[in-house]
């Protein structure tokens, strides 16, 4: 098993941005300023044009709040050119995103960096890197016990002495759980409706099979909700389990996405627990 030699990705000496939204670049040497909390504003901003289909209005919201270096706008950025939304695709500008998105503390970044780097033909190795920042559920066999930050040599040696069967498994592991991570903080379908409530995952790696139960869910009498007379037009079950719901979808559309290679123990489980609360 041939490995790239794996340390922290850096950002180049340049950073190159949007070339509507930054005329000029930033030097490695310069102190990038974030926004200490996150916007949600700025978020919003985008995600009305997106909504509406409107890639230029997007574009333009976009390039001010990166500019700006909202975090969480930055994590959108590297979502966009990574799924190809009003942007080519292009996963290097992606994790360069997410890599400012992460350097501006958006934990988020942390999953979507390990689960785009587990995808076939990419260096899988710095997904296992990204992973063990945090690991949260996933088997210690995947996850070295040197400090991928301060130990990077003893990180590195771990990895080319893994078994090449359970490197294979662990970049399927950390692919399957770091995206799914990723893509349920947000659940939109249940934030629609201002349904909250708690969802169990266990991910089976040997089948390939993820499923999800849902506690007593609960809807707030947030904006969300809409009362009175439109309230006849609304499943009720259909809303509570949109939360459920969404989590299935993205399970499915998380296992198509990566290569399940063969020998996987049958013994391995996965488990996490999603608490989604009304604030």
């Amino acid at each position: 098993m041939q490995l790239l030699h794996v340390t922290r990705p850096r950002a180049p000496l340049q950073l190159l941005f949007f070339s509507l939204v930054l005329g000029a670049v930033q030097t490695a040497h310069a102190a990038p300023k974030y926004f200490a909390q996150a916007d949600p504003d700025a978020t919003r901003r985008v995600a009305v044009y997106l909504a509406n289909q409107d890639c230029p209005g997007a574009m333009k919201a976009l390039s001010e709040d990166v500019k700006a270096r909202h975090r969480d706008v930055l994590l959108l950025a590297g979502t966009m050119y990574e799924t190809g939304l009003c942007v080519k695709k292009n996963w290097e500008k992606a994790a360069s995103f997410y890599q400012l998105a992460d350097a501006a503390g958006n934990l988020s970044a942390t999953a979507r960096l390990a689960a785009g780097y587990a995808v076939a033909g990419r260096e899988n190795a710095v997904a296992l890197w990204w992973a063990a920042h945090r690991p949260g559920s996933l088997p210690a066999m995947c996850i070295p016990t040197a400090d991928p930050e301060k130990e990077g040599p003893a990180f590195d040696d771990a990895l080319e002495r893994m078994p090449a069967a359970q490197y294979a498994a662990c970049v399927y592991m950390v692919g399957v759980y770091s995206a799914i991570m990723a893509e349920t903080e947000f659940p939109a379908e249940a934030l629609k409706y201002d349904v909250f409530g708690e969802i169990n995952m266990e991910f089976n790696p040997s089948e390939g099979e993820v499923t999800f139960t849902q506690e007593a869910p609960e809807r707030s009498l947030g904006h969300g909700v809409r009362d009175g007379w439109n309230n006849q037009f609304e499943d009720r079950r259909a809303i509570e389990s949109s939360l459920l719901k969404y989590m299935r979808e993205t399970g499915r559309r998380t296992l198509a996405r990566y290569h399940k290679p063969q020998g996987i123990s049958p013994n391995i489980r996965i488990k996490q627990k999603f608490s989604f609360s009304y604030k």
